[in-house]
């Protein structure tokens, strides 16, 4: 697998992609899906575009690692600024 440490740059662009799509009126119950599917996307034609099921699993990992990341983000930020 060609996976380089600077492919996870993608997490980040996988990240803004999707709460750009969100924003355009997709339910957000649909991010982790977008994501997932962005980073296939990316896995398969930047990662790994000569191995299809490298590229897939690539693209997995890159995806999760968005939801993750994201996911973690906000469960923090809500810990740190409680409604009232």
């Amino acid at each position: 697998m060609s996976f380089e440490i600077y492919d996870i740059s993608f997490v980040p662009i996988i990240i803004f992609l999707t709460s750009i799509i969100l924003n355009i009126g997709i339910p957000k119950r649909f991010g982790p899906i977008i994501s997932t599917i962005l980073g296939i996307v990316f896995g398969i034609f930047y990662i790994e575009p000569d191995n299809l099921l490298k590229g897939i699993l690539s693209g997995i990992f890159i995806g999760a690692s968005a939801v993750g990341f994201y996911s973690g983000t906000k469960n923090i930020y809500q810990e740190m600024n409680p409604k009232k």
